[in-house]
C-alpha cells in the first residue's frame, strides 16, 4: 500500500497488503500490530518540510524504530520520502542522501533488516 494511511483504514490495509509504504507515526504502528498479520513497513519521512506532505521527522523515525523492534508481526524494511517536483533532479538529491544518512544513524547500517 502506497499513500497516507489513516488509522481507521489500517484494518483494511492489513488484510489486503504485504507492504505498507507510508508509516509515519507510532499510533499507526500500534493499530497495524493489533491485527497480528505479518507486514513489511517502510517509514515515510518529510525531509523537504513541505506542509502538504505527510511523513515523520528524524526523531519520530527513531521512536518508531524503537517501537517496531519490540513487536512480532511488523518488520521494518526501508525508508521513503517524496521529494518536491523540480526540473533538475540535482536540486533534490540532497534529500535522498539525507534519507540514506538517517537510516545509517538510526540503525548503524544502510539496511533495516
Amino acid at each position: 500500500m502506497i499513500g497516507h494511511l489513516q488509522t481507521n483504514k489500517a484494518k483494511h490495509a492489513a488484510s489486503l497488503f504485504q507492504y505498507v509504504h507510508s508509516v509515519d507515526r507510532k499510533e499507526l504502528i500500534d493499530v497495524l500490530e493489533r491485527f497480528g498479520k505479518p507486514l513489511n513497513l517502510l517509514f515515510e519521512l518529510n525531509l523537504s518540510g513541505e506542509p502538504q506532505k505527510h511523513g515523520t521527522t528524524a526523531d519520530g523515525l527513531k521512536r518508531m524504530l524503537e517501537k517496531v523492534h519490540e513487536l512480532k508481526a511488523l518488520k521494518p524494511v526501508g525508508l521513503m520520502t517524496m521529494a518536491p517536483y523540480v526540473d533538475d533532479p540535482e536540486e533534490v538529491r540532497h534529500l535522498f542522501a539525507g534519507l540514506r544518512n538517517l537510516l545509517a544513524e538510526a540503525t548503524g547500517s544502510s539496511r533495516l533488516t
